[in-house]
């Protein structure tokens, strides 16, 4: 599916990110969407990366839908007759009856098929070697489990902020996704992992784990992140510490001890 099939379905978008929002302004360029589903008003002080697009949507005559339910999501894209999902910067599992009406696209903050699961950006910043991925995905029943459309390495300086990493692969993303528009990225079909790294795991164990599938090649998931997990434990190498620092700050919740 090329840029001439992207100008002649209806898009809808999916979140209220900084990176929904440059998907957003990458999307005047190619096909403007009808419609957003973002979150309502009051969750925002809850989802640590939210980013209020009202404006930006009114502007332009976009549907801003914060029902948060998947019942008006529906409704609208019968309405509107959307064809197209992009889900960018958003958590929510899209239910099965949505995947099947409409071609959804999906992004990720790590290189698939070898890093899957939650916080992608977090652990590929923990992880620290100065090089990280993002990829498109076509989501399924099977978190991160989908066709792959498209990945995307990107270098990064290993002392930057987390804001400016999460810029970095935000614009990646968005920069794949119009290779994607474009038609030069051929589709692979996912692949399952094969080590599973569990949500009670000690977070530099969970490091070691996965530094060690990336140096062996084999397929990680790795569990998502609440903010208690932002302490520092003294009894971690003093290096891991500062790099945890790094890792553990806005747009994410910050580190303490």
């Amino acid at each position: 599916m090329g840029i001439d099939h992207i100008e002649s379905v209806n898009i809808g978008v999916i979140g209220s990110t900084l990176l929904t929002y440059k998907l957003l302004l990458s999307l005047e360029e190619i096909k403007r969407p009808l419609y957003v589903f973002g979150i309502p008003d009051d969750l925002y002080a809850r989802k640590a990366n939210a980013f209020r697009i009202d404006e930006f949507c009114s502007s332009k005559g976009i549907i801003l839908d914060k029902s948060n339910s998947w019942d008006y999501l529906r409704r609208s894209c019968r309405q509107l007759g959307i064809d197209m999902l992009i889900e960018f910067g958003d958590s929510r599992i899209i239910p099965q009856d949505v995947l099947q009406r409409c071609y959804v696209i999906g992004n990720h903050g790590a290189e698939l098929p070898y890093v899957q699961g939650g916080a992608s950006l977090v652990w590929g910043r923990l992880l620290n070697t100065g090089v990280w991925g993002v990829s498109l995905f076509r989501p399924t029943a099977d978190i991160d489990g989908g066709d792959i459309l498209g990945t995307k390495m990107f270098n990064y300086d290993k002392n930057m902020t987390m804001r400016e990493f999460v810029d970095m692969a935000d614009d990646a993303t968005v920069d794949l996704f119009r290779d994607w528009a474009c038609g030069n990225l051929p589709v692979r079909p996912g692949e399952k992992w094969q080590v599973r790294v569990s949500k009670v795991c000690d977070t530099f164990s969970a490091i070691s784990v996965l530094q060690k599938c990336r140096e062996i090649d084999l397929n990680v998931y790795m569990p998502p992140r609440n903010p208690v997990e932002s302490r520092i434990k003294r009894e971690w190498p003093r290096d891991f510490q500062e790099v945890f620092k790094y890792a553990n700050d806005k747009p994410y919740p910050r580190w303490f001890e």
